[in-house]
């Protein structure tokens, strides 16, 4: 036990930091468009809090999972009205993302304890994280729980079927908490051809691990939208006319990239620094990430003056920072 706790004690101190700054935070007030995975918890709990659902589906786009997660704390904990009980499954998904973060690092970084605190630091301390961590919305778990997945894949050596069918039903309820983590299924299926030697056997294993990737999130998401549409008569979202995708819509799909390369940009802040200073040697003067960081300065530029989704970065470009750490 204590070999256990001096080897991974770098990731316990970071823990113990992250949960000492975030924890202050979880009772303040609602903000943004968290209220609604609330009162859809609440329904989902009491029959007679069932008319709540009213205020989710017109507002929300996601499914129902971080509200489902909420409503079973709700029945263990009946404390209803307390904010902080909303907040405990973002900040799991803060904690898996270090977790995550530690797994796949710790046996490739040759200083890894240095490295893994600088980036830990970068983690913790971005606004947009903090934030997000600490509110009951659907922007961390799927996060925490992709890349906890995807961690599991390369830190379990010998893989066998039950830990592939875990690691595949993590991914699945990811998917129901936030669809958009779909689009991350092939990133989780690439581990599997990842670093194992060519054979028969390892074949057939590959053919097996990507059949139950594929197929038990699959089974997971029909299975919810079944259940969504049978209940509440709502067919993969209610607001599928509004963020239906246009595939030859090149200007409009050009934008939205541009739009999102600037989101990732701030959301990701200063992480890419610690890879660029785990390899400096390799880089030499930098120059490389240099001229990568101006080549795509313009694309950030271009959308930073929208005033566009419930962060509303126009409001921030003009200094209102109150929309990070709301008082209310």
């Amino acid at each position: 036990m204590k070999l256990f706790l001096r080897r991974n004690a770098p990731l316990f101190y970071v823990l113990a930091a992250m949960l000492a700054l975030y924890i202050p935070w979880l009772n303040r007030g609602y903000n943004n468009y968290e209220y609604p995975f609330v009162l859809a918890a609440r329904a989902l709990t009491s029959s007679t809090d069932a008319s709540l659902m009213d205020a989710y589906w017109p507002s929300i786009a996601n499914p129902l999972g971080y509200s489902i997660l909420v409503s079973l704390l709700f029945r263990i904990i009946e404390l209803r009205d307390a904010f902080w009980i909303s907040r405990i499954p973002a900040l799991l998904g803060a904690i898996l993302i270090l977790l995550a973060g530690w797994l796949m690092t710790k046996n490739l970084w040759r200083e890894r304890r240095r490295n893994f605190y600088i980036w830990a630091v970068l983690v913790v301390l971005q606004p947009m994280i903090a934030v997000f961590s600490t509110s009951g919305t659907t922007d961390i778990l799927p996060v925490g729980l992709l890349m906890f997945s995807i961690a599991l894949t390369f830190a379990i050596s010998e893989q066998k079927v039950g830990h592939i069918l875990l690691i595949a039903m993590i991914f699945g309820f990811a998917v129901i908490i936030k669809y958009n983590t779909a689009y991350f299924g092939l990133a989780l299926i690439s581990t599997v051809l990842i670093g194992r030697p060519k054979s028969t056997k390892k074949n057939f294993r590959r053919i097996r691990d990507i059949s139950i990737f594929t197929l038990v999130p699959g089974i997971i998401l029909l299975a919810y939208v079944y259940w969504c549409f049978d209940r509440f008569e709502v067919f993969i979202s209610s607001r599928y006319e509004v963020s239906e995708p246009h595939f030859f819509d090149l200007i409009g799909l050009s934008k939205n990239f541009a739009k999102y390369i600037s989101f990732f940009g701030m959301f990701c802040g200063a992480l890419p620094l610690t890879l660029l200073y785990s390899r400096q040697r390799r880089f030499g003067s930098g120059l490389r990430g240099i001229a990568l960081a101006v080549a795509l300065a313009p694309v950030g530029w271009l959308s930073s003056g929208q005033k566009l989704g419930e962060m509303d970065y126009g409001r921030f470009f003009e200094g209102n920072f109150f929309i990070f750490f709301p008082a209310y």
